[in-house]
């Protein structure tokens, strides 16, 4: 039997599930990243080589969102795990439409912080895009007035784990 078909049972858990997104902290694709644990654990551990600094995005409750798609190809035997991750950013203003047109401009790494306190990591092999985006300045009062963009990205495997340790080695601006 091919060891790509052993499977782990799945039981249901507690019901202490939450969906959504907390934020977010963007890096710069380096190619000198090295990343420890992924292979062994499916849990990135560490940060060595070119340690990039990383600019975060704080998300309020039920704005921003991280999903994976799975594609197959049966005919070519191929597996691909789209992601995509969207953020708002309210108030828009000369300061944000710059980050955006940075952003857009870029091939990222970003690691996303769950309701779960989980960190997930796009960007592992292949740099990360914004390939989507709005600038809106809304109409009536509780309409958005700012930015929402999409980073997408294509893996041949699903987004790894990040430790809290290993987000630590990372430079974080202010």
């Amino acid at each position: 039997m091919a060891t790509c078909n052993t499977l782990t049972p799945y039981a249901l858990a507690c019901r202490d599930n939450t969906g959504g997104i907390v934020g977010i902290w963007v890096m710069a694709y380096d190619t000198g990243l090295v990343m420890t644990g992924a292979t062994s654990s499916d849990t990135i551990t560490g940060f060595t080589g070119s340690t990039s600094s990383a600019w975060q995005f704080q998300q309020d409750t039920e704005v921003g969102s991280f999903t994976q798609t799975i594609e197959t190809s049966r005919e070519n035997g191929v597996v691909s795990f789209n992601q995509a991750c969207e953020i708002t950013l309210p108030k828009l203003n000369a300061t944000l439409r710059n980050t955006v047109k940075t952003l857009v401009q870029g091939a990222w790494r970003v690691i996303i912080l769950d309701q779960l306190g989980q960190y997930w990591l796009m960007g592992y092999r292949n740099g990360v895009r914004v390939d989507t985006g709005n600038a809106d300045l809304g109409k009536a009062f509780l309409d958005l007035n700012g930015v929402r963009v999409t980073f997408t990205n294509k893996e041949s495997e699903p987004a790894y784990l990040v430790t809290a340790a290993a987000l630590a080695q990372i430079s974080v601006a202010a």
